[in-house]
């Protein structure tokens, strides 16, 4: 257990998504969520007018307006230091692979058990990333070193 909570946001297209994982993490004192967003245009939106960022951002990929890919290129380029799980209905390995390229420090599928998103989100404050069946260390290794203009 952390000394001081992990604030999050989250950023996905489906209120009753949202306000799921808000629920799951409302029962457990390690986190605060700060903020809600249905894309990442509000998300971009939010950081620009707030001085204490989140520790965590829980980004879906597939969103209207400007989705996961568009957001987390935007957040690297802006604020590279911010942690992001990427959260997915899908689990295809390219994505994931770009995803971290882009700087996201975990994936997870949106099935995922109450308590894997809640060692994501203290893995990814605590040692910088969440390893996963599918985002494993080695993924991790090769992702961080594509050069991102290769992926545009």
């Amino acid at each position: 257990m952390q000394n001081t909570p992990i604030h999050i946001t989250i950023v996905d297209d489906h209120p009753s998504l949202r306000e799921g994982i808000c629920l799951i993490l409302k029962n457990n004192e390690e986190f605060i969520i700060d903020f809600q967003a249905n894309n990442g245009i509000e998300l971009i939106n939010y950081l620009e007018t707030i001085s204490a960022f989140p520790d965590v951002i829980i980004l879906d990929v597939s969103m209207p307006e400007m989705d996961g890919y568009e957001t987390i290129k935007e957040i690297s380029n802006r604020w590279p230091n911010l942690k992001v799980l990427m959260f997915s209905m899908y689990e295809e390995p390219l994505m994931i692979e770009h995803m971290i390229a882009y700087g996201a420090r975990g994936f997870l599928v949106k099935n995922t058990s109450p308590q894997l998103l809640i060692q994501a989100l203290i893995d990814i404050q605590t040692q910088g990333y969440f390893y996963s069946k599918y985002a494993t260390y080695e993924l991790f290794e090769r992702a961080t070193k594509i050069d991102c203009k290769q992926l545009i």
